[in-house]
């Protein structure tokens, strides 16, 4: 019962989690809903690009910040391999004290080690992986980028690099660390208060030669990004590092206990490097200069602006409670709802017709005057929703034919007024002048209580319910303008230049 409760809380909080990711990627009348006991399906109407859709919705934005290990710390653990894969091979250990520190100090140049601050180059030979690691090989026919003579005598050596303060491992090596880091006999080397990770992105090394980075990690983490408040993309300065200058950056800030916790760890661990590590892949490891008192982070590396937006949305809608997976994908053309958009769109210009000639009907030449705001109105709908990159959907389309209703509604209210206002004997420019003025506070009332019951529809509504409220509040807004100010100024024109001594209402 227990388990069977964790397990629909996590999907519960998926799902909110996904939604509030998706509302902040800016799709339009997204749908969102349970399936079954553990599945969850999405739907996006007018998503452009799938592939950054999909990684939005299956990032766990797990945000965790580790200490790298001390330098000692990790080449004892990387001996510690390579000398477990020495006595498979049946190779001769040293273990007398000097003998292990001088592997220590050697193996690194002997594997090839580049520094890249010297320039220093390294002899290096595609080798077969059945060569190195034996016929069984689960490797098949990959070959491997070793440095040249060392296979033999260090064969875990020989498939790293050092490029800086890093280990690196070339492409073409890094699915044979991650089958030996794997093996249960070398995960009973590595301490068990570490854990090696992968850099998020490949670079390209001094060689020309594609790179992954391999940190070795405190595993505990000591901060997650539970307490994070605030994930912005910024510009990067230069700062700290003038590569990034106009590079897009993600600020970090966290709560007050989290800016405590980031000033104890950063205080007590001047000169170390902290890792910034997002879904078990470690985005940078800058080395921690001062201590920082104000709970603030960057996190540089994005590709792009809009790489860094994504990554702060995942981290400000918080992580994912379980990793999801995607167990089916469609793309539906917009041909399969082409015959209800057409329809709905039809229904739309039918009731802009309809309106429009029952105002000339009915009012004469004023009607001509609300038709044209009832124009400028829609324009200006569109205008605002193509602004806002909205994608028109039915509950869109039926929000804009209220809003046509509501339109002329104003009118109506001050048409009448002006009515009034001249059988009471008063002249054309002081009936308008009246009929304004007193309708004006009636026509606020009505579309301020349209325009709140529209912002609870979006703030508690989902999906088709939030389009429908978004393009209601803005037609609502727009109406009030034609309707109030554009439709004076044509009356304030007509009447200054004409001065009719008879009104056409």
């Amino acid at each position: 019962d227990y388990l069977a409760k964790e397990a629909d809380d996590a999907i519960a909080r998926s799902l909110e989690i996904m939604r509030n990711r998706i509302d902040q990627f800016g799709v339009a009348e997204p749908i969102i809903v349970r399936q079954g006991a553990r599945r969850i399906v999405v739907e996006l109407p007018g998503v452009q690009d799938p592939s950054r859709a999909r990684a939005l919705i299956g990032k766990t934005a797990l945000l965790e910040f580790q200490l790298v290990a001390e330098p000692e710390v990790t080449q004892e653990v990387l001996e510690d391999i390579d000398n477990l894969l020495r006595r498979e091979a049946g190779l001769t250990v040293e273990t007398e004290p000097e003998a292990a520190d001088t592997l220590a100090a050697a193996a690194p140049a002997d594997t090839a080690a580049a520094d890249t601050a010297a320039g220093d180059t390294v002899d290096e030979q595609l080798v077969e992986a059945s060569k190195v690691f034996g016929e069984e090989s689960p490797l098949d026919n990959d070959s491997l980028m070793l440095a040249e003579g060392l296979e033999k005598e260090h064969p875990f050596y020989a498939l790293l690099r050092n490029i800086g303060e890093d280990i690196a491992v070339a492409r073409p090596n890094r699915r044979a660390v991650e089958l030996i880091l794997a093996r249960p006999d070398v995960r009973r080397v590595i301490p068990p208060d570490y854990e090696f990770i992968w850099g998020n992105d490949p670079f390209t090394g001094p060689d020309g030669v594609e790179y992954w980075n391999l940190y070795l990690l405190k595993a505990e983490p000591e901060i997650t990004g539970k307490y994070l408040t605030q994930a912005d993309v910024e510009i990067g300065t230069g700062g700290n590092d003038p590569t990034t200058a106009g590079q897009p950056i993600v600020s970090l800030v966290m709560n007050r206990e989290g800016g405590r916790i980031f000033s104890r760890v950063t205080g007590a661990n001047v000169n170390r490097r902290l890792a910034i590590v997002l879904d078990n892949k470690v985005h940078m490891a800058p080395v921690i200069r001062t201590k920082i008192p104000d709970g603030r982070a960057i996190i540089e590396g994005s590709d792009s602006m809009e790489e860094a937006r994504d990554l702060a949305i995942v981290l400000r809608a918080g992580a994912l409670p379980a990793p999801v997976e995607i167990i089916e994908e469609r793309t539906v053309g917009p041909s399969l709802g082409a015959d209800s958009i057409a329809k709905g769109t039809m229904s739309g210009w039918i009731s802009l017709l309809v309106i429009g000639l029952f105002m000339v009907w009915y009012y004469k030449v004023a009607g001509v005057v609300a038709d044209i705001a009832l124009m400028l109105n829609l324009l200006f709908l569109m205008a605002i929703l193509a602004g806002f990159q909205a994608t028109l959907t039915l509950p869109g389309i039926a929000g804009i034919i209220l809003t046509i209703g509501m339109a002329v509604d104003a009118n109506v209210l001050i048409y009448e007024r002006i009515r009034e206002e001249l059988r009471s004997g008063k002249t054309i420019r002081a009936a308008i002048d009246a009929g304004y003025e007193r309708a004006t506070v009636t026509i606020l009332d009505s579309n301020i209580t349209t325009i709140i019951a529209a912002i609870v529809l979006y703030q508690f509504g989902t999906g088709p319910i939030r389009g429908f409220a978004l393009t209601l509040m803005i037609g609502v807004a727009v109406s009030l303008f034609t309707a109030i100010i554009v439709t004076r100024l044509i009356f304030d024109l007509y009447t200054q230049k004409f001065a009719p001594t008879r009104l056409s209402i």
